[in-house]
């Protein structure tokens, strides 16, 4: 039972995933420079270089 509900959380995270990838897949000319994905917070998340 456990294992079938991480399956199907597995599906969603991977299906929200690949849909939000997704949406950066035709900007031209764009330069991604680090994928950091964390479960941190935005109030302890280090400050943004850009």
């Amino acid at each position: 039972m456990i294992k079938a509900q991480l399956q199907t959380i597995h599906g969603t995270l991977r299906a929200y995933t690949m849909y939000a990838l997704g949406a950066f897949k035709n900007l031209a000319g764009v330069e991604v420079e680090d994928k950091n994905f964390s479960a941190s917070s935005p109030s302890t998340a280090p400050p943004s270089t850009s």
